[in-house]
């Protein structure tokens, strides 16, 4: 007659076939009927359930529920149907153990830190300072291979599961072996910001010990001249542009380099006007105080029937090219009166 045996759930564990002994259904001996030496097998069960399989290694045949004592870490173990683990209290080993679950606590026993598991899949540290609606926030330490296969020691900055920046006392600059997520380039002594956008330390800052320039040179404060209080250089200020100055709110007025040897004031107001000691111009260019040429005086040239155009002032001079005569304006108007001057 043969033998059905069914786990406590009611599933069927295995058949015995009469006269005959199964030892791989389980860890226990299951007899068959007429089995000689029958009492042999039936105390050795009852001694190994005594001892819950009591040996420095795992049994080879566990079922879900049961239990083991571990005799070489001294722990009772429980298998869970992918493994045994530690039925109470924390794990306490070097390595982080690989079955878990929710609630397990681990001691690593090297570096003396503690763990807990929410999820067979997710460890935290017991020290987590962030609720997981905040989502990761805060400084985090971690070692990492460089390039060179150099074990170098960082500090992350994260908020909201955002990195903000990587801290490192190393005074050598080194290359992340394996790329970290949010952040390009090498490590440099000190602060490192992530590729965040908009990153910046928004905090009023007393000296700069150095700057990059826009062509990649080292700078430090002295080359720096502030919108107030520095006003005046002892040095030379070079603006390699042929339009270095925008004058104006609005930009309107232009100094500019024409043709790389002539100098333009211009402006794109009709009306403007450019006063030389003076604050309050009349005329397109006004000059307050003695004028001299030292080249060059060159009046404007205009024809009889254009001098009758312009809107003329009075002292106005012109070289008129019709008659090849100078002339002043005597009466302003449109056409104005003019005398001849030689």
């Amino acid at each position: 007659m043969t033998y059905k045996i069914n786990k406590t759930d009611g599933t069927l564990l295995t058949e015995i076939v009469d006269s005959t002994v199964d030892q791989t259904a389980t860890d226990l001996t299951l007899i068959g009927k007429n089995v000689a030496g029958y009492g042999e097998f039936f105390n050795e069960n009852l001694v190994k359930l005594l001892e819950n399989f009591a040996n420095t290694s795992a049994p080879n045949n566990p079922v879900t529920g049961q239990i083991w004592y571990d005799t070489a870490t001294s722990r009772l173990k429980v298998y869970d149907g992918n493994g045994f683990r530690i039925g109470s209290g924390p794990i306490v080993q070097p390595t982080a153990p690989t079955v878990v679950a929710q609630g397990d606590m681990w001691i690593d026993s090297t570096e003396k830190r503690l763990y807990f598991y929410s999820s067979a899949n997710n460890r935290y540290a017991a020290s987590k300072i962030w609720n997981d609606s905040q989502q990761k926030s805060g400084f985090e330490v971690t070692s990492l291979y460089d390039t060179n296969n150099a074990l170098r020691v960082i500090v992350e900055l994260w908020s909201q599961g955002q990195l903000l920046g990587i801290f490192s006392s190393s005074t050598v600059e080194f290359t992340p072996k394996t790329a970290i997520t949010n952040f390009t380039g090498t490590i440099k002594p000190g602060f490192n910001a992530s590729t965040l956008p908009g990153m910046k330390f928004n905090v009023t800052a007393s000296k700069a010990d150095t700057m990059t320039g826009l062509s990649g040179a080292t700078l430090d404060y002295t080359d720096f001249m502030s919108t107030t209080g520095d006003t005046s250089t002892s040095g030379t200020v070079a603006i390699v542009n042929d339009l270095p100055l925008l004058l104006g709110s609005d930009q309107n007025f232009e100094m500019a380099i024409i043709d790389s040897n002539k100098l333009a004031i211009t402006s794109n107001f009709s009306s403007a006007k450019v006063g030389i000691l003076t604050d309050a111009p009349d005329y397109t260019l006004d000059v307050a105080g003695s004028f001299r040429a030292t080249t060059k005086f060159k009046l404007p040239q205009y024809t009889t029937s254009q001098r009758d155009l312009i809107d003329a002032e009075a002292g106005e001079l012109i070289y008129n090219t019709t008659d090849s005569v100078v002339q002043v304006c005597t009466v302003a108007g449109t056409p104005g009166t003019w005398a001849d001057l030689n």
